[in-house]
């Protein structure tokens, strides 16, 4: 899949800045999010949908949840610590 096109010899500089982003992110959910993605790949659309309906549960219950709720209600970054 092409997300983004850039221009030759960005693309280091690009995959970095995306890397930076995804790392600001909640530990559980960017590894739940990765492990469905590869779900759908392997074992099609109907099982991953039921697989992410189950993460979504345990990810709802996260103290990163809780925490992202949190500081968005508290108008600050969140500080998530993968549990």
């Amino acid at each position: 899949w092409v997300q983004q096109v850039v221009p030759v010899g960005q693309q280091l500089a690009q995959a970095m800045a995306r890397a930076e982003t995804i790392a600001t992110q909640a530990p559980l959910a960017v590894v739940a999010t990765r492990h469905n993605a590869l779900q759908a790949l392997e074992l099609g659309p109907a099982t991953a949908v039921q697989a992410l309906s189950d993460t979504q549960q345990f990810l709802s219950r996260s103290a990163d949840a809780a925490e992202g709720v949190r500081a968005f209600v508290e108008k600050r970054a969140p500080h998530f610590s993968g549990t």
